[in-house]
């Protein structure tokens, strides 16, 4: 019996000692947290970084960044929509302003991911996906917009990233605010001869900006984005809307087509931006 017990101890012993030990492993980017954002940290509007560069054929996606307003496009139409609308509504003229130069604009040469089409409210046709745009960043397919694009798609395609940026303004940061109040300074003058003294008021106020909401994380007040199909249907009508009444009227206009009161109660109703 002795010998017996000693003989399946032993057996025992040899196959534990034979058997393959496995392990669970997961990847991940710190205590339990997935690579790349969690769900809703850099919401649909466009692509999340979880850290690594990357490119496009070899090269850095930093060199596809675009000034716009350097653009001649943007000179020539943009520019003057916004002219035109800052004596009608100076915040929302501010705000154009705002985004087509705070955020960073890239116009790169592959297809970029689609936008569920339901969520834009146009699922009874296809489409292609033209731009995206976050809280920071826009992108812009560059073959469609540069080979396939009038001057007026070009324009009204800006209009619309413009207008989803002000649209976008309502989840951003203080500080982004701050510097969106800024720009009423440079939009609201008019008078050229006063271009210096604007410029050193618009830079003590981006300063003082920057003095109150200088933090480690500037983003952490930032809201999750919420858009609609009625916010696209309303953006695209207003794309439209600012360039045939700012734009496609009279060389020798001051101000664009549109009766303030009106534009200030579409804003409210639509619930597009607080001002």
């Amino acid at each position: 019996m002795k010998l017996f017990r000693l003989f399946l101890s032993l057996t025992f012993l040899i196959l534990g000692a034979c058997s393959t030990k496995t392990e669970i492993i997961r990847e991940s980017g710190g205590a339990g947290v997935p690579y790349g954002p969690p769900p809703g940290a850099n919401d649909v509007m466009g692509p999340g970084d979880s850290g690594g560069g990357a490119g496009i054929n070899g090269v850095p996606l930093e060199s596809f960044k675009t000034a716009l307003p350097e653009q001649d496009f943007y000179k020539n139409v943009i520019d003057v929509v916004i002219k035109r609308l800052a004596p009608v509504h100076l915040g929302l003229a501010s705000d154009l302003h705002h985004i087509a130069t705070e955020r960073k604009w890239y116009i790169v040469p592959v297809p970029l991911n689609k936008i569920p089409a339901l969520k834009m409210g146009i699922h009874f046709i296809e489409t292609e996906q033209l731009a995206l745009q976050n809280l920071d960043t826009i992108w812009i397919e560059r073959k469609a917009f540069y080979q396939k694009m009038s001057d007026t798609d070009r324009s009204l395609l800006i209009l619309h990233e413009l207008l989803m940026g002000v649209r976008l303004l309502e989840f951003t940061d203080a500080a982004d605010l701050c510097y969106a109040k800024a720009a009423k300074i440079v939009i609201g003058s008019s008078n050229i001869a006063d271009a210096d003294k604007v410029q050193s008021e618009h830079k003590k106020a981006r300063s003082e900006c920057a003095r109150q909401y200088r933090k480690w994380d500037m983003t952490s007040d930032r809201q999750k984005i919420s858009i609609s199909a009625t916010d696209y249907d309303n953006i695209r009508n207003m794309a439209t809307e600012l360039y045939d009444r700012c734009f496609n009227i009279p060389e020798d206009s001051k101000t664009c087509d549109l009766q303030a009161d009106e534009l200030e109660a579409w804003i409210i109703n639509k619930k597009f931006r607080r001002y």
